[in-house]
């Protein structure tokens, strides 16, 4: 395993929940402890420091697998954590969602030359919320941000 990454679940549950609200509007601790131990799925963090500064989670999908999220606070974490996510199902087809407005995650993406399946947009009813969209380098899914 790569210097800095860990198994998601060897990390102080309320450290993952400090970090992942962050970077989504509001706290998620029930969701967050079934999606990182989700059958067949596999969640890593990054510890830099002795503080998680990153984590993703890969689980199966219909088709493959999917990477989601993937939050990192830079870009060589995210790609560490990307390349361990990887790692779990080397043979299988992997996809995740990448927003558009983080230019990291593009060049992340450009460098593996990952290839659009399809685009969506992401709209809101009130305003946008403030988090640091250059953290997300794939949303949780599509159906929760």
């Amino acid at each position: 395993m790569p210097a800095g990454i860990i198994d998601l679940k060897t990390v102080p549950f309320e450290e993952l929940v400090a970090y992942d609200c962050q970077l989504f509007p509001s706290k998620r601790p029930v969701f967050l402890r079934h999606w990182i131990e989700q059958p067949e799925s596999t969640a890593f963090g990054f510890l830099k420091n002795g503080y998680l500064v990153g984590y993703g989670v890969i689980r199966p999908a219909h088709t493959g697998f999917r990477i989601g999220p993937l939050f990192a606070n830079d870009e060589q974490i995210s790609e560490a954590l990307f390349q361990a996510l990887l790692a779990e199902n080397p043979h299988a087809p992997v996809f995740f969602d990448v927003p558009d407005a983080n230019v990291q995650a593009i060049n992340l993406v450009q460098r593996y030359q990952l290839e659009p399946v399809f685009q969506t947009a992401r709209m809101y009813t009130k305003e946008i919320p403030n988090l640091p969209i250059d953290w997300v380098f794939a949303v949780t899914s599509l159906e929760l941000g």
